[in-house]
C-alpha cells in the first residue's frame, strides 16, 4: 500500500515477476467490501497449480488508495495473517511526480489551469483536498492499533 505515485506501481510489477506470485486479473479494485475482491483473484485450482509448479504460491492487493479508503482494518478482518508492504516515498518528490501525472492526463485542458499553472500553484490547490498532500494522513493510518 502506499499514496499515489509513491512507487507501488513499480513494486507490484517487480513482484509479478516471480514465479510463485499468481497477480489478480486488476492491480487496484477500488471496494471497500472483501468480497468485491475475490471476483478479481486467482481461483483455488489456480494458486494450487503454482504451488505444485513453484513450491509456493502468493497473490496480493495493490493499490495506492491507502489515503482514500479504509482499507487496513478491512484487509484484517478478510486475511488476518496477511503481511502488509507499505510504500514510502519522499513527499515533495511525491508530489512532484503527481503534479506532472495529473498534467499528462488533464490534457491541454489541465495545462491552463490555474491549478496547473505552476508546480506551486498545484501543491496549494491540492493540500486542503488531496489525500496524497494531506499532511500526517499516511501517519494515522500507521499508527491505528485496530491492525
Amino acid at each position: 500500500m502506499g499514496s499515489i505515485k509513491s512507487g507501488t506501481s513499480d513494486l507490484a510489477t517487480n513482484l509479478f515477476s516471480h514465479p510463485s506470485v499468481v497477480p489478480p486479473f486488476a492491480k487496484e479494485v477500488f471496494d471497500t467490501d472483501p468480497e468485491v475482491w475475490r471476483e478479481h483473484y486467482p481461483t483455488v485450482t489456480e494458486m494450487r497449480r503454482v504451488r505444485r509448479q513453484t513450491g509456493n504460491a502468493r497473490t496480493g492487493y495493490f493499490t495506492p488508495a491507502l489515503t482514500f479508503l479504509d482499507l487496513p482494518g478491512r484487509y484484517r478482518a478478510a486475511v488476518p495473517d496477511a503481511k502488509v508492504v507499505l510504500v514510502l516515498r519522499d513527499p515533495v518528490s511525491r508530489a512532484y511526480s503527481q503534479y506532472k501525472w495529473e498534467l499528462l492526463v488533464g490534457g491541454p485542458e489541465a495545462a491552463v489551469a490555474p491549478a496547473f499553472a505552476s508546480y506551486a500553484a498545484f501543491v496549494e490547490d491540492s493540500v486542503p483536498w488531496s489525500g496524497g498532500l494531506r499532511i500526517g494522513r499516511v501517519s494515522r493510518v500507521l499508527i491505528n492499533e485496530s491492525w
